[in-house]
């Protein structure tokens, strides 16, 4: 491939005579001179004429500097300032930022300023303080390295964990079986204590939302219509949703979730729901609603008393004694209600004989024979 020669035609101002160029002022000068950084964007000869007002971007300098830098052994440090020739690709891109609108310029980013306070001093001052930002950079270095090394180790403890794990099953091992027995035996008696504990927090839960105490309710026909076991077992099951599942557990079979027959489900979350509202009676007194209803139901469809005590035992039922009582009333409080703030007259005396002081025998004999 022939050599290309750019032409570049300047005009040489007073400065070239005092450097030996032999040309006169605005007289044009042609210099032939291979330029191999140029070749990607020119192809041929390209000629450039300056005029007084045109050449003061291209002036002499930047010819002898072209020229300089395609000699061999020439010194790449211009021996004065050199304007930069402005490349195709930079004006190109130059002209594309300046018709973008703003908004759609990437968002500019720095990591700021980064401190370092400047080496002044002797010579061996200067030594130490730059071994000591070295050693900083390095411990800084070491952290990360060893954040980063602890991370990776991490990962990879649970990368192996999990290969375990799922080859467990696959092999038709458990996890618990990795455990010694004295292992599990301790945790099993954890989870069965926590388990109780929960239970229990629940039913305190319950008896403080009243929502089966009879104390405040009225007696009327709300009383029998307001239970529901559908809506008992809602209650129960926001309240004391631990103890519900564990009691809906104890009742439900393999063969239950085979089949899932409807009739059967509603019966087994009857007798659920009983179960757990007999427990919550025992578990407080006052936690009555459902036996006061059942023994409500057993005396008025003429059950007799012993029906109503069995069932009682069974906490199904309230007891016979608690349905037929009357209320307790303060006599003496009844009594001034009625007289007001004067003194209650006192009691007619009793006509039945003293009690002797004989022996209960002995005085039940004579009472007898008087």
């Amino acid at each position: 491939m022939p050599q290309l020669v750019k032409n570049i035609v300047l005009s040489s101002e007073d400065e070239d005579n005092s450097e030996g160029l032999g040309s006169t002022p605005n007289t044009p000068t042609r210099i032939n001179a291979p330029l191999p950084s140029l070749s990607n964007y020119f192809h041929g000869v390209v000629e450039i004429h300056a005029s007084t007002s045109a050449a003061r971007p291209f002036s002499t300098p930047i010819a002898r500097q072209l020229v300089e830098e395609s000699l061999p052994g020439s010194s790449p440090i211009p021996s004065s300032p050199v304007t930069p020739i402005p490349s195709p690709v930079r004006m190109a891109a130059t002209r594309a930022l300046a018709n973008t609108a703003p908004s759609e310029l990437p968002p500019l980013s720095s990591d700021g300023i980064i401190p370092s306070s400047p080496v002044i001093g002797t010579r061996e001052e200067k030594v130490a303080a730059t071994r000591r930002k070295n050693q900083c950079k390095r411990a800084l270095t070491l952290a990360t390295h060893k954040v980063v090394s602890k991370q990776a180790t991490e990962e990879n403890k649970t990368a192996i964990f999990d290969e375990i794990l799922e080859k467990l099953p696959a092999n038709g091992l458990t996890f618990g079986q990795l455990m010694l027995d004295t292992a599990r035996g301790e945790i099993g008696s954890w989870a069965e204590n926590y388990v109780a504990a929960l239970i229990q927090s629940e039913g305190q839960d319950v008896t403080a939302s009243k929502a089966l105490q009879t104390t405040d309710m009225a007696v009327d026909n709300s009383y029998v219509t307001g239970f529901s076991m559908v809506r008992a077992g809602e209650m129960l099951g926001s309240v004391a949703r631990v103890a519900t599942k564990m009691l809906n557990a104890f009742a439900t079979s393999a063969h239950n979730l085979k089949t899932n027959l409807p009739l059967r489900a509603g019966k087994r979350f009857t007798v659920v729901i009983s179960a757990a509202l007999a427990l919550l009676g025992e578990f407080s007194h006052e936690n009555n609603y459902s036996q006061r209803i059942m023994g409500l139901y057993l005396y008025a469809t003429g059950a007799q008393r012993q029906t109503i005590t069995v069932m009682s035992h069974l906490g199904i039922s309230e007891s016979y004694q608690n349905l037929t009582h009357k209320p307790r009333t303060n006599i003496h409080r009844c009594t001034r209600r009625i007289c007001g703030d004067h003194d209650p007259p006192a009691p007619p005396p009793s006509t039945l004989p003293d009690r002797p002081t004989e022996p209960y025998t002995q005085w039940k004999g004579s009472y007898a024979s008087s």
